[in-house]
């Protein structure tokens, strides 16, 4: 029996070639998804965060700023600085895992972190420290006594604590220096020779690194608003249909938002890359791995010059009209560009949605990438290592895998 965590890679193989490979990430969801029903708009960023449960405030804030959007709210000052600190925060706790307890174990030959945690258990503290600075950032500014964590179009239910401000904002002077250490300990790993050119897509922001504004750009110079989104990329209602630009396979994520927004990363975040010889755009995947750890320690240094700065003295709530249409929001979650739509009717209930996670949109890019890294690295071996350098290449795109290092169910065959 396949475990829910569990992904599916379907491979036939032919002689001394690969006649079939198809990867589903979302075995599990193959026939179990139920048809959705209307919603009342608030209710709307709860529900799309517990469906996802990667990054679930991430997407929470997304719904909410998309119907803001449409609902024409504007955001002041202090609800704009505290929501891209959640945005930030979710970003340094998923980095952290993923390095420490997901792409560490690789780089060390280690079967999980676990092992890894016996020879290397300071390397694993760091990565604890990080994790809890993005967790405690997430614990100041939302609410676990609410269903929807204070957060809701026009705003926050209530203030941060001024205490818990300030001790988060100690912890992160912690954080600040194991994430200088982690870029540095990444620019000393010796990544894997390039395997193929590949195209990559992101928001690009002109005046800072990107979260929730800025256009849709790709490696090939198409810029492009969220409203156009459909226009240039090829999306089906099938959960499990990996979504393509224009015909092509491309990535998402950190090493493509680095690629695309370098020049406005803050300015200590460049200074690290420059003293340790990190260079972008990088065309090479196995790069993802200092583009994340340069990404930690970037939103790291926001996230402490915000938290020193102190939180705006403007209002966290705004009055707001409910307006039927339809509106849509592109933001940046951990694991890369992420899409969102929804249709609004009179009496405020949503009766359509599109979500496209980054997962999805990875997905045609991974099975690229297998089809070549494998192909390279031998059709003869056995089922075991073909199992384990898959995994190895999946990692290095999805960063939510479980963390005993085994996740893939390979239906291998050979004629």
């Amino acid at each position: 029996m396949m475990h829910s965590n569990q992904k599916r890679l379907t491979l036939t193989l032919k002689g001394n070639s690969i006649d079939q490979l198809t990867l589903n990430l979302h075995p599990q969801a193959e026939n179990n998804l139920p048809p959705f029903k209307r919603r009342a708009y608030f209710e709307m960023p709860s529900f799309i965060a517990e469906q996802q449960g990667i990054s679930p405030i991430t997407f929470q804030l997304a719904v909410i700023e998309s119907l803001e959007e449409l609902f024409q709210v504007k955001a002041t000052q202090g609800i704009q600085q505290l929501r891209r600190l959640l945005y930030l925060a979710e970003r340094i706790y998923n980095h952290g895992i993923h390095i420490h307890f997901l792409s560490a174990p690789d780089v060390y030959g280690y079967e999980s972190a676990s092992q890894m945690g016996q020879h290397h258990p300071e390397f694993l503290q760091r990565g604890l420290l990080i994790q809890e600075a993005g967790k405690m950032l997430v614990s100041l500014l939302t609410q676990s006594t609410m269903q929807d964590k204070g957060l809701r179009v026009g705003g926050f239910a209530i203030r941060p604590n001024q205490w818990q401000w300030k001790r988060c904002a100690e912890t992160f002077q912690y954080a600040y220096i194991a994430a200088k250490q982690l870029v540095e300990w990444s620019a000393r790993v010796d990544i894997e020779p390039e395997r193929e050119r590949f195209m990559w897509v992101s928001l690009k922001d002109e005046t800072r690194y990107p979260v929730n504004q800025g256009c849709v750009f790709t490696s090939v110079g198409t810029a492009f608003a969220a409203q156009a989104y459909g226009e240039h990329f090829q999306v089906s209602g099938s959960h499990n249909q990996p979504i393509l630009f224009k015909g092509q396979d491309y990535l998402v994520g950190p090493l493509a938002r680095i690629n695309n927004n370098f020049a406005v990363l803050p300015a200590a975040a460049k200074q690290m890359a420059y003293d340790n010889n990190l260079h972008f755009p990088h065309v090479n995947m196995h790069a993802s791995l200092q583009a994340r750890a340069l990404e930690c320690f970037a939103a790291i240094d926001e996230s402490l010059n915000l938290l020193q700065q102190g939180l705006a003295d403007t209002p966290l709530q705004v009055p707001y009209h409910l307006q039927p249409g339809q509106s849509c929001i592109c933001i940046e979650a951990p694991r890369g560009l992420t899409y969102y739509q929804q249709s609004v009717n009179e009496q405020g209930a949503v009766t359509r949605f599109t979500l496209v996670p980054p997962t999805r949109q990875n997905q045609a890019r991974i099975e690229q990438d297998l089809h070549y890294s494998i192909t390279q690295y031998g059709l003869n071996k056995s089922e075991r290592e073909l199992r384990k350098f898959c995994e190895r290449i999946i990692r290095n795109y999805e960063p939510h895998l479980p963390k005993n290092t085994h996740f893939l169910d390979l239906q291998l065959t050979r004629t």
